[in-house]
């Protein structure tokens, strides 16, 4: 016969099991949905506040947030302007999103393309370029110079491979003076891109084809800033002659240790020691720790 005692302890412990057993079966699908709902709202938070990590983006919105930064690079006992959009980590440094953004660019691929050329202009919009100025692009380091098309060609260049025409025609310029129609590059890379941009949207001359390189050079990301300068020095040269007191304006991709941007100045300089020089990139390089 059993007793209320082992009555009341037999009941307690089912109760107790089958509590267990209920609260282990709900347990699961009940974590399951308070983390899908609070994933859910991260991501909702997350997208509705862009982060600042992330400066270039298809929006319009980042991109205007970009802006023309100032600063300025010493060459000998010169002071020259540097303009940029941003500052960005080399890959070299971290997984950067911008760094991965330009390196994009210098591929060509879209949107990234369109969207840094959109932010330049964007950005001298409130600080216009002198129609008078001139463009000029950085070369690749297996460049040693930038041809163009053959429908395009200099007066110079068009009087010693062309027959004579009537002078009406060519009075207007003058030998040396460099062509005012823009200049047709034959494979255009991206560099090219924003500088006939540049050039039609604030009435300038983009002539990259008046700089050249004596010679080819190793890739720049692999090698140190003494060896950078020691394979840059002497190996640019003005290949045409500008025209005296037009502002000249040299473009690239980025701007790291200036070595690059320094050998173009030098090789300006020889030619056009007292014309105005200024430099824009779309962005210069930073790292951390320094």
């Amino acid at each position: 016969m059993f007793s209320v005692k082992g009555c009341i302890l037999s009941f307690l412990s089912g109760a107790f099991f089958f509590f267990l057993v209920l609260s282990s079966v709900w347990w699961i699908p009940t974590g399951i949905a308070f983390w899908l709902v609070y994933f859910f709202m991260e991501s909702r938070r997350s997208g509705s506040t862009p982060s600042k990590k992330v400066v270039l983006l298809p929006s319009a919105t980042i991109r205007r947030r970009m802006g023309l930064q100032t600063t300025h690079i010493i060459y000998k006992d010169e002071q020259i302007r540097h303009s940029y959009l941003c500052s960005y980590l080399p890959l070299t440094a971290t997984a950067d999103p911008l760094s991965r953004s330009l390196l994009k660019f210098k591929r060509g691929r879209q949107p990234d393309l369109a969207n840094w050329i959109r932010a330049a202009l964007e950005g001298f919009s409130h600080n216009p370029l002198s129609p008078d100025t001139i463009i000029l692009r950085a070369l690749r380091h297996d460049e040693t110079e930038i041809p163009q098309s053959p429908k395009t060609q200099s007066p110079e260049t068009a009087q010693t491979q062309q027959p004579a025409e009537p002078q009406t025609q060519q009075s207007s310029q003058s030998p040396t003076t460099p062509s005012l129609f823009p200049i047709s590059i034959t494979s255009p890379t991206p560099l090219d891109l924003l500088g006939q941009k540049l050039a039609t949207s604030f009435n300038c001359q983009y002539l990259p084809s008046h700089l050249q390189k004596s010679k080819p050079t190793l890739s720049n990301k692999t090698l140190s800033r003494e060896q950078r300068e020691t394979q840059l020095q002497n190996i640019y040269s003005i290949s045409r002659s500008l025209p005296t007191h037009h502002p000249i304006l040299v473009i690239d991709d980025i701007f790291t240790t200036g070595a690059t941007t320094r050998a173009i100045i030098h090789a300006l300089r020889q030619s056009s020691p007292n014309t105005p020089i200024e430099l824009f990139t779309l962005a210069k390089a930073t790292y951390p720790n320094r």
